[in-house]
This record gives structure tokens, sequence and C-alpha cells, in this order.
């Protein structure tokens, strides 16, 4: 499937809710995400994470049509982002008071460095050691060619919120698509495991990265209660899927706006 074909193939989705029959369309929605294998980071999700559900793969130009199909707005979502947001903050500056867990790796690391040069060169070997092993890691999908295409497939006028729904997707998918057939313990198992892995983030404490395990169990409950409602499992994740994308940008602007303080405070005040 070659770029050429993308109009044709938008429009093939949003004709499937008309014509059920259109093979095509048929193919769109009834396309499997499965769990990469290969790299380091994959290869320990597959074997820590509950059975691999295979759920229908989301693109977010989907989820935005899926949404609109149910009459569901993103600023009806929204309100949802602003108690997560607060419930992640607050554990985190708890969590954060325990010993040791207000190390993130970039600091775990520069202190080893530490030992053997200075300040200024530990710290730059740690960043620069750390990145690389995030490289070697590798990435936790593997989307085959069609999943590819729709992925690239703009879902608003906005590409910076584009950005980050086609990101939060993809860990709606590896960790709470098809989660309806997991039990509650594999699911807290699931979260858990979501929040570990974002200490990948070298930057993040580990304090951060055990607040964020709490909140992809919210997430977690988000996408069962809509799937109990609906039975529909494209519908549960695409909600779950725009809900985290707009935690995320109001966390990115959250972080800016904290960030310029500090800079004012710091070189201008």
């Amino acid at each position: 499937m070659h770029i050429n074909i993308l109009l044709p193939l938008r429009r093939v989705i949003e004709l499937s809710a008309q014509d059920e029959d259109y093979d095509l369309a048929k193919l769109v929605l009834t396309s499997k995400h499965r769990r990469a294998k290969r790299g380091i980071l994959a290869k320990f999700l597959d074997k820590t994470l509950p059975p691999d559900p295979k759920p229908t793969f989301v693109s977010g130009f989907l989820a935005e049509i899926v949404l609109k199909a149910h009459s569901v707005s993103r600023w009806s979502l929204a309100l949802l982002v602003p108690p997560l947001l607060v419930m992640t903050i607050l554990l985190t500056m708890l969590l954060l008071k325990v010993p040791f867990l207000e190390y993130s790796v970039v600091q775990v690391l520069t202190n080893l460095f530490n030992l053997f040069v200075s300040d200024g060169w530990a710290t730059g070997l740690a960043w620069a050691f750390g990145i690389t092993v995030v490289v070697a890691i590798g990435s936790f999908v593997d989307h085959d060619l069609l999943q590819r295409q729709l992925d690239y497939l703009p879902a608003t006028k906005n590409h910076f919120y584009n950005f980050w729904l086609r990101l939060a997707l993809w860990e709606e998918m590896v960790f709470r698509a098809g989660s309806e057939k997991w039990t509650w313990a594999e699911r807290v198992r699931a979260s858990f495991l979501f929040g570990i892995i974002h200490i990948v983030n070298i930057w993040y404490s580990m304090a951060a990265g055990l607040s964020i395990g709490l909140t992809g169990f919210a997430f977690m409950l988000i996408y069962q209660w809509h799937y109990r409602k609906t039975q529909n499992q494209i519908y549960a994740t695409s909600v779950t899927g725009v809900v985290h994308a707009l935690y995320n940008v109001a966390a990115v602007a959250l972080i800016a706006v904290v960030g310029i303080v500090w800079l004012v405070q710091k070189f201008i005040l």
C-alpha cells in the first residue's frame, strides 16, 4: 500500500459505517494489533504482560471517526484530565519522600560515574550512556504496512495533538486494549508495567514511574467502563486513547509553564 492511496483509504473508513460489505473497510476494521517480538523492551513486555489479546488496531483517524459516530466530544473527555493530573502529581510528591525513589536513571548513573570522573563529565557520561541504552533496547510496537499507513492519516488539523494521540494509542493497544479478556490481577500487573516502562525515560524519577502506574490503572478503569457499556473494543480504545493523549498534552503544557517560570526566576528576576 503506497502513500497515494491514503485519501481513498480515508474515504473507505468513513464509508465503512454505511457499507459493511466493503472488503477494504473490513480489512481496516479487523486489522489486529500484535505485540512486538524483536528488541529487549519488546521481549521483556512479551514475557511480563498478560497474554496478548490481539485487539483490533485503532489509529488516531479511526478513533476520531468512532467518537464522532457515538457523539462523544473530545472536550467532554477532557474533563477527566485535571483530576488524573492532580492524582499523579500528589502521589509523586508522596513517593518522593521514600528513600531512593527520588532518583532517576540519569541521577543513578551520574552518581556511579562520579566515582571515577568529575561532576560535569559524570553528568555527560550518564546522559550519553542512558540515551544509548534507550535506543538499544528498541521499541514496543511493530506495525505492519497497513497499520503504519493508517497511523499517519491525520486525525485532526492539529498536528501537535495528532502526535500525542498516535503515541497514546500505541500504549493503549499494548497495555489496555483487549484487557476485557484479562483478570483484574492481570490488569493491575499491566498497569504496574505501564508505569515501570516510563522510567525508561531516563529523566523520570522512580517515584514518577510508580505514580504513572496508578494513572495507567485509571486509564484501565476508563477502558473497562466504556467497554462494558458498549461491548466494543474499538470504541473503548478510542475513548481511552483520546483521554490519554489529552492528559499527555496537559502534562507537557504544565511542565513547559513550570520550566518557563523557573527560568524567569533564575535569570531575570
